[in-house]
């Protein structure tokens, strides 16, 4: 009596076992589904914008696994020949960040060759670039804002926070130490950004003081009274980033940031370059707010280097057809080879 008890007792274990099992692997299978969608792309014919480099160099999409995430995160890492042809030789970085409505892997097919031809040139030193995802691409590969490189964006509209910066910072850039040969110093790394990416680069160089120069190309370097102007398209997509709330919207100004990070920002020399461009025009221009960041940085003793370029579109190319050799040459001053 005792063993039929005993068995009849184990097989309403086994079977209560079973099913939480199966249960984990159902919650466990939904989550890793439901986390993917805002961000995967899993068609390879997005990528076909990608140059192929006929040098011996390689421009490939690549991923990262996410513990924070539970995905793949896709990027796009650009290395040099010289990296295949001299194995034993360590290489700095250029973290670059791609502006808002913009999928990254067609960013890097877009600005990559302002980068390598002025590495064949001697402008920049031999380097290794990264594009990484600023969350922009829709399950369905279409384009959508984008996190703003902050923690705050939810592509699906619920409450739970994207995570943009925190796995950038503390997954991305040791993932690329530990799979590439990249060095692990400071002054290795560059970071730049277009746009919503400006804006993420003088954050990024701010706060996580892993960087040795930071370039913010036409950035959205917006105040507090610019940001609550959420009628123009580029206010909104801040707005939409932070929730829509506009308390989060101020706490992630720019301009809230850096008052409160002067002694960081000191230790990274800026260089700012703006135009008011034809699309923010009429009033909507943040360069009046990039040229405010820049003389208070200026006042504070950090060094910074500021350009406001009239009537340039807002786009990379517009940037790099006038700037290109200030924009290298900055870069490359202050971008040590390890």
């Amino acid at each position: 009596m005792t063993n039929n008890i005993l068995f009849s007792f184990n097989k309403k274990q086994n079977k209560t076992i079973v099913k939480i099992f199966v249960s984990i692997i159902f919650v466990c299978f939904f989550q890793t589904s439901f986390a993917q969608a805002p961000w995967s792309v899993t068609s390879t014919s997005n990528f076909a914008s990608l140059p192929v480099q006929s040098d011996g160099a390689q421009l490939v999409n690549t991923i990262y696994h996410s513990k924070l995430l539970h995905q793949d995160i896709g990027f796009v890492i650009y290395l040099p020949a010289s990296y295949f042809t001299s194995p034993e030789n360590k290489f700095p970085l250029i973290l670059n960040l791609h502006g808002a409505n913009t999928r990254y892997f067609d960013y890097a097919g877009w600005s990559i060759g302002e980068f390598t031809s002025s590495m064949k040139t001697g402008m920049l030193p031999q380097t290794i670039v990264v594009y990484p995802n600023g969350f922009s691409i829709k399950p369905d590969g279409k384009n959508e804002g984008g996190a703003y490189w902050m923690d705050y964006y939810d592509p699906t509209g619920g409450t739970t926070p994207g995570k943009c910066e925190t796995t950038i910072i503390t997954e991305l850039i040791p993932y690329l130490e530990n799979t590439y040969r990249i060095g692990t110093k400071k002054e290795n790394k560059a970071i730049v950004g277009f746009s919503m990416g400006g804006y993420g680069a003088v954050r990024f160089a701010m706060l996580s003081q892993k960087f040795g120069s930071c370039t913010s190309i036409d950035g959205a370097l917006r105040d507090i009274p610019n940001i609550k102007n959420s009628g123009t398209k580029a206010a909104s997509t801040f707005v939409a980033a932070n929730n829509n709330d506009i308390a989060t919207c101020e706490a992630n100004c720019i301009h809230t940031i850096y008052a409160k990070n002067k002694a960081k920002a000191r230790s990274v020399p800026f260089n700012i370059i703006t135009s008011e461009g034809v699309e923010w025009a009429s009033g909507r221009s943040w360069a009046p707010d990039a040229e405010s960041l820049a003389a208070k940085m200026k006042t504070d003793g950090v060094t910074v280097t500021y350009k406001f370029i009239p009537n340039l579109q807002h786009n990379t190319s517009a940037f790099m057809k006038v700037q290109k050799s200030e924009i290298m040459n900055f870069i490359a001053k202050y971008l040590v080879s390890p």
